[in-house]
């Protein structure tokens, strides 16, 4: 089961339509999956306990070079679906 975390600037809006979207592309890829929002302060501190981060585009920034920058996903549009399939297919294909 991959553990998967979004976060948004309050850990409230941006990151429940996220935490909507990607559990809902993880159920039809059939791939299980755990999934946490939090505000941008707390997943900062908590980005190596999951396989997977969601975020806004423009706080990428806010995760350091040493947080695995790899597993940072940035998504221009949070409430478009098919930005979000494309990182998770991609992922999964690298696993």
């Amino acid at each position: 089961m991959y553990k998967v975390l979004v976060a948004c600037g309050a850990g409230i809006g941006s990151s429940m339509i996220m935490k909507r979207n990607v559990k809902q592309i993880f159920d039809e890829l059939g791939v299980p999956c755990e999934i946490t929002h939090e505000s941008i302060g707390t997943a900062k501190s908590k980005v190596n306990q999951f396989d997977l981060v969601f975020t806004l585009s423009s706080m990428v920034t806010n995760f350091s070079a040493a947080d695995h920058p790899e597993k940072i996903i940035g998504l221009k549009n949070v409430v478009a679906k098919e930005e979000a399939r494309k990182a998770i297919e991609t992922f999964l294909g690298g696993q």
